[in-house]
């Protein structure tokens, strides 16, 4: 038998998986748009975070949680393209475009 935990893990990671998935073929077609120039990528599409950065955005998001941490922002910056999450009282994460983060 499955444990109710064990379930939910599986659960999870099946859905970061597809959602990834969705991620990295939205990513591709920006791509593919921007390289047919066919349009500039809307300001949606630049604002969201590539795939990488999505999976380390989503075991931070449940790491903090879990902890009851509260989230206060989490944001694409524009300028660098590094995506920023305020926690708590005093906790700055910023996750690079390479899924590698930052902890101040």
């Amino acid at each position: 038998m499955v444990s109710l935990k064990e379930g939910l893990n599986r659960s999870c990671s099946t859905i970061v998986v597809r959602i990834s998935v969705k991620i990295q073929e939205l990513d591709e077609l920006v791509v593919q748009a921007a390289s047919r120039k066919l349009h500039k990528p809307s300001t949606f599409a630049r604002k969201m975070p590539n795939a990488a950065q999505f999976l380390a955005l989503f075991q931070d998001l449940v790491f903090l949680t879990n902890g009851y941490i509260s989230i206060h922002l989490v944001r694409v910056d524009e300028r660098s393209g590094n995506l920023i999450i305020l926690a708590g009282e005093e906790i700055e994460i910023e996750i690079n475009t390479n899924g590698r983060r930052t902890i101040r």
